[in-house]
């Protein structure tokens, strides 16, 4: 079974790494910023600001199997501000 995984921060470093691992045998979406990337049948890549009040979340399927956040270089704040 095809699950769905999220990648925030998939288009460098150990994102982009991991996008490659998952997306043989999962559908892989994966957000960018600064390095734009095209989507192909395999993955699908989305301009995404973590800062964006307003920002479109209707990229994200229904049911997500996974979750990674590994943005490059942000202000962080608590897991617990997150609506």
């Amino acid at each position: 079974m095809r699950k769905n995984y999220l990648i925030i921060g998939g288009s460098s470093g150990i994102g982009a790494e991991l996008v490659n691992r998952l997306l043989t045998k999962h559908q892989v979406i994966a957000t960018y910023h600064r390095h734009p990337m095209e989507s192909n049948n395999q993955v699908k890549y989305v301009e995404w600001d973590a800062l964006n009040e307003d920002a479109d979340f209707s990229f994200i399927p229904d049911v997500l199997h996974g979750l990674v956040y590994c943005p490059g270089a942000i202000q962080l704040k608590p897991v617990s501000a997150f609506s």
